[in-house]
């Protein structure tokens, strides 16, 4: 066995592989980012239709009532932006990154790896992601004792400490 071959094994090793729970606190980091961004850019939207609807009125109750009813486009267009700035940081903004990985991820201390102990490419990143969101469901039950998830498996990584 090459030293090369040593190296590989000693960061793949399963001890250095991320356990389900150091998985879920870096989703619950994810998923507490996810809402304040939410309330942000709610805020945001929410204010950019009080601003550019025609309501005849001041009272905040009546504008809302008058957007659902009269001006439904400001209110979809706010939703699709909200929907937007979140897909965009689950799937764009850990590509921005030197290596490929959410915030919540970088608070919980993880990082993929590929099978040559290496880190994984944005496009890797990217296939991981959608595989993992389409075998959501069933992606905690296929854990093994390995640590690897369905999506791992698939894409040929690992979720490892740094």
């Amino acid at each position: 066995m090459s030293l090369n071959e040593q190296w590989i094994q000693k960061l793949t090793a399963v001890h250095y592989r991320a356990s389900f729970w150091s998985r879920i606190l870096g989703f619950i980091f994810d998923l507490v980012t996810m809402f304040f961004l939410w309330l942000i850019v709610g805020v945001f939207t929410t204010l950019w239709m009080l601003v550019t609807s025609n309501a005849p009125s001041d009272d905040f109750i009546f504008i809302r009532t008058y957007i659902l009813e009269n001006e439904p486009h400001l209110f979809y267009t706010a939703i699709g932006i909200q929907i937007v700035v979140l897909l965009l940081y689950l799937f764009i903004l850990p590509i921005t990154f030197k290596y490929p990985r959410t915030v919540g991820m970088m608070i919980a201390g993880t990082k993929f790896l590929g099978t040559d102990a290496k880190e994984i490419t944005k496009l890797t990143y990217l296939k991981r992601e959608l595989l993992k969101w389409i075998l959501f469901p069933g992606a905690l039950l296929l854990f093994r004792k390995n640590k690897q998830s369905a999506a791992d498996l698939l894409t040929k990584t690992y979720v490892t400490y740094y």
